[in-house]
């Protein structure tokens, strides 16, 4: 755990493992298919979008960035930023928590789509440290999404329920952390 590299070589490293696990929770049989057996047998890497640069996102409920359905698809706007693996040029998608129901309450007003990285629309502003940390393994993004279209199948679980399985995968991500440390 004191090699920053270690956890890739035994594909334990994050944001993959907290992915796989929110995957084998809320994933479709298709959805686990295409994205969590490529994940699994480390031929790609994800990231998970949830913080945003305009909000206290340590408050997930504040999130505001915006998910719509338009006809066959959801379209996604906003901005992600401290997005872990995001910046890996291996990332195939990246799980996209954002308001898909705005007068529901305020823990089921968000849902997570997975949104494949080479999808128009979705940009890499930039890569970013962390505390002067520059991730090699998992190197951190800004994202930008604009009018970035999925189809609806790519919602992860149910719609409204984002917030609910958001910690599926944030807890088993925490605990890995530290015992690394």
């Amino acid at each position: 755990g004191r090699l920053p590299w270690a956890s890739e070589v035994f594909n334990g490293q994050a944001p993959d493992v907290p992915n796989m696990i929110m995957l084998q929770h809320a994933a479709t049989p298709a959805q686990k298919q295409r994205w969590l057996e490529p994940l699994l047998e480390g031929r790609i890497r994800s990231a998970f979008g949830m913080t945003e640069p305009d909000v206290a996102s340590s408050d997930a409920p504040n999130i505001p960035k915006s998910l719509r359905r338009d006809g066959g698809e959801w379209v996604v706007n906003g901005r992600k930023w401290y997005i872990t693996g995001g910046a890996h040029p291996d990332s195939a998608f990246v799980i996209v928590m954002g308001v898909s129901r705005p007068e529901a309450s305020r823990t089921g007003r968000h849902s997570c789509v997975i949104v494949p990285m080479e999808t128009s629309g979705l940009k890499v502003v930039r890569e970013l440290r962390f505390l002067g940390w520059e991730d090699s393994i998992a190197p951190i993004a800004e994202l930008e999404f604009r009018d970035v279209r999925v189809p609806l199948e790519n919602l992860l679980g149910e719609e409204g329920e984002g917030f609910a399985a958001a910690p599926v995968r944030l807890g088993p991500a925490r605990l890995p952390h530290g015992l690394r440390a």
